[in-house]
């Protein structure tokens, strides 16, 4: 496989985690899934369980791009299982 089919595949996994620090305030990380149900991020990121409940994560984001941009998936309401 090609360097970069190899990066198309891997980006697929990995998001923009947007969390919500007061109601109105976003705040924006990222992370990459190391399962099927598994985000693998920094604990700056989602520091409390409070945070990752509301928060989600955008596959396939891309800004400033000149390429057709697919279709973009968010996922939300993390599981409140946090492991350190």
């Amino acid at each position: 496989m090609e360097f970069l089919e190899k990066g198309l595949l891997v980006n697929r996994c990995v998001g923009r985690v947007m969390t919500r620090l007061d109601g109105s305030r976003r705040s924006f990380g990222t992370g990459f899934m190391i399962s099927p149900r598994l985000l693998l991020t920094n604990w700056h990121v989602l520091k409390t369980k409070e945070v990752a409940a509301n928060s989600t994560v955008e596959f396939q984001h891309a800004p400033n791009m000149d390429v057709r941009q697919p279709t973009r998936r968010g996922y939300a309401a993390f599981e409140a299982q946090m492991k350190s």
